[in-house]
């Protein structure tokens, strides 16, 4: 009888927990200067990435602050882009959100509109084309939206942030890109930035809102029908105008990091919705917009921070204990202020792209790293380079204790069988134990996947 999990040492769960992650197989990253750039609106601002015409390739939204536009860019599969076409939206905008708010299968866009109390909505046709703005009330000045189902009603609702207001907005969503009016909570004086995740390990989604007005974050726990708790607030090292979520010390709880004025701060998450006190980084630099991805293939989350005033983008890269080390500056254009990760020219490595305001354009920045995604050892659940117990503990801690999928799921589909459950641990137990068959293919040395499944292998740090 194999052990239950309730009875693996909590302490040793959660350091297996910490084998996904290894040293960085590309640090320092790399990022050739200077980037390609594209034109696109006058006074850009922000950027998104999604595959907006259904190709298969990504696609760039980039939101024009001053012309009142959002510039579609289709993407060439290699890196480059084609076909600028701008869309209107509503005064000022802000922030673009891509979802798929109305329930056709094509991909729609949110428009946070900064001078006006409204957002705008335009629908997509999905072939990278969008029908023409249709206004949603929110409040004076907002900045900021997420989207999530947080009723559980399988349709896609809207937080929303402002920074002329205290007011945090929930719009639950009909169907069909219709909302209910705006219900809003307290996040704080200026709660210029929301951000959406699962902070308190519930099931359920939860807000977290950035206070620059008052040098907070604020979390309001969800309770899984569109409402929410009183903010709990917890201090920064000064004024905060983003917020992201990630797991950044590989515990398999969700981390915030904030951007502040000139400087960046971390606050380890504990699981139960609450949060250690911020460690800060001074970059010397005024900060803007923040990305968190893994640039380095290692498994852990680094950081891409916009420099206004410098022109240009500090890359810095995490340790995996919630650390991280100096930045590394690469240029970028005249005012860069958006920037946004994603695999543009998908060679398993995440790119950049940025917006730089004064010049009018985007430049992307491809990743040289030149890692293999997706290469694993089978049967190395915890991808620590051997398949042995630790591979076992750490794939039962998963499947039945609520810990980490690790960060290549194919390395855990011991019997390839093209999912992950309690055969894959039998598989191993007996490759280890009793003579039993090794794992197929790749087995032993890195390799590809050699059978098609909906498994994916987002980083293997094992491979030599």
């Amino acid at each position: 009888m194999l052990p239950s999990p309730a009875f693996l040492p909590s302490v040793v769960l959660g350091v297996l927990c910490l084998a996904s992650i290894a040293l960085g197989q590309c640090n320092p990253v790399d990022f050739p200067t200077p980037s390609p750039t594209y034109a696109v609106g006058d006074d850009s601002r922000y950027v998104a990435a999604a595959d907006l015409d259904a190709d298969g390739i990504l696609d760039l939204a980039v939101v024009n602050r001053a012309a009142d536009t959002v510039s579609i860019l289709i993407g060439n599969g290699d890196g480059s882009f084609s076909i600028n076409i701008d869309f209107p939206c509503g005064e000022t905008p802000e922030v673009v959100t891509i979802a798929d708010l109305d329930d056709d299968g094509d991909l729609d866009l949110a428009v946070t509109n900064r001078t006006e109390a409204e957002l705008s909505l335009l629908l997509g046709d999905g072939s990278g084309s969008f029908g023409p703005p249709m206004s949603v009330p929110v409040g004076l000045g907002p900045t900021s939206i997420a989207v999530a189902d947080l009723n559980q009603d399988d349709v896609l609702d809207l937080v929303v942030g402002h920074n002329s207001a205290p007011g945090v907005g929930v719009l639950l969503g009909l169907g069909g890109g219709l909302f209910d009016p705006m219900v809003t909570y307290n996040g704080g004086v200026l709660p210029t930035a929301v951000v959406v995740g699962d902070i308190d390990s519930d099931g359920l989604w939860d807000l977290v809102a950035a206070d620059r007005a008052s040098d907070q974050v604020n979390v309001l726990l969800g309770a899984g029908d569109g409402t929410f708790a009183p903010r709990v607030p917890y201090g920064t090292s000064g004024a905060p105008d983003v917020v992201e979520i990630a797991d950044l010390n590989g515990d398999c709880v969700l981390d915030l990091v904030t951007g502040n004025f000139d400087n960046f701060n971390v606050l380890s998450g504990t699981g139960d919705g609450t949060f250690e006190p911020a460690v800060a980084y001074f970059l010397g630099t005024v900060v803007g917009r923040l990305a968190v991805g893994d640039l380095s293939g290692d498994g852990v989350p680094d950081l891409a921070v916009a420099n206004y005033t410098g022109d240009n983008i500090r890359v810095i890269v995490g340790s995996g204990d919630g650390t991280f080390g100096p930045p590394e500056v690469y240029d970028a254009g005249d005012g860069t202020s958006g920037v946004a990760m994603a695999d543009l020219d998908d060679d398993g490595a995440i790119d950049l792209v940025v917006t730089n305001a004064r010049d009018d354009n985007v430049g992307v920045m491809l990743n040289q790293c030149g890692f293999a995604l997706g290469e694993f050892v089978r049967g190395d659940c915890n991808v620590d380079g051997t398949v042995n117990i630790a591979d076992v503990i750490f794939e039962l801690d998963f499947l039945f204790a609520g810990g980490c999928s690790g960060t290549c799921e194919d390395a855990c589909d011991a019997n390839d069988e093209g999912t992950i459950d309690i055969s894959d641990v039998i598989f191993v137990l007996s490759t280890l134990f009793s003579g039993g068959p090794v794992p197929p293919a790749p087995d032993g040395i890195c390799g590809a996947d050699p059978t098609p499944d909906g498994l994916i292998c987002d980083s293997y740090s094992g491979c030599p």
